[in-house]
């Protein structure tokens, strides 16, 4: 939790995609205005996403990046960016798509690459897109990485604030660099068909303290805003 007013707290949470289904309890713990520990409980609900399964094939070219190692070794390197947790929220209001409007593939489903190859749940949405399209940032944040990996590609994380932060896979182009600041409607780079891709389009995807969110539930309301 983060400070958000002279005697309130605040924090966004998400629920791992293989997590338990219906009431999860919470606890909270503080030091009041003497020193003493006080807590209390309370019961977040959580629902099913009703995520489908698609069937992927690669192509010989890029069997090599089905390899379990190489995205676990990716995603260890990022889980230490996602750790850092900025106490500014950069974000202000609903965010915006960064590239088109058509969804390719839904946040959340199951994905089997090449008959069993490698099994694993997406963790973005995937929006239409020709190579050359230009990527634009959804909401003000800070660039924190911007280079090729080999899964994801050609890639650029974005930092939010408040232990938010959003990605762009399979890039042309990378038209930003580490540290730059960005608002909404900032030319991120291209659409591309880098790393394990099978045709170009953008894989978008959020992390909210390294859990994937819905990218979706960002562009229906204002996910920060305080009661």
């Amino acid at each position: 939790l983060l400070r958000s007013a002279e005697d309130s707290f605040s924090g966004l949470i998400a629920t791992a995609l293989d997590g338990r289904i219906g009431a999860q309890p919470l606890q909270l713990r503080w030091l009041d205005r003497e020193g003493r520990e006080v807590s209390e409980t309370a019961n977040l609900v959580v629902q099913s996403g009703g995520y489908s399964a698609e069937a992927i094939q690669v192509g010989p070219d890029r069997l090599p990046l089905l390899d379990p190692s190489l995205g676990q070794a990716e995603t260890a390197m990022l889980a230490a960016i996602w750790a850092q947790v900025g106490p500014e929220r950069l974000w202000q209001g609903r965010w915006s798509l960064p590239v088109g409007s058509v969804v390719t593939s839904p946040f959340g489903g199951a994905r089997d690459y090449n008959s069993g190859q490698l099994i694993s749940r997406h963790t973005g949405m995937d929006l239409r897109g020709r190579i050359g399209d230009p990527v634009y940032a959804p909401a003000a944040g800070r660039v924190v990485l911007a280079e090729p990996l080999s899964v994801r590609g050609n890639a650029i994380w974005v930092d939010h604030g408040w232990g938010v932060y959003s990605g762009y896979f399979h890039l042309s182009r990378i038209d930003v660099i580490v540290g730059q600041g960005v608002e909404r409607g900032t030319y991120l780079g291209a659409v591309g068909n880098t790393g394990r891709s099978t045709a170009p389009h953008l894989h978008w995807e959020v992390r909210i303290h390294g859990r994937a969110s819905n990218p979706v539930q960002w562009l229906w309301r204002d996910v920060g805003r305080l009661p």
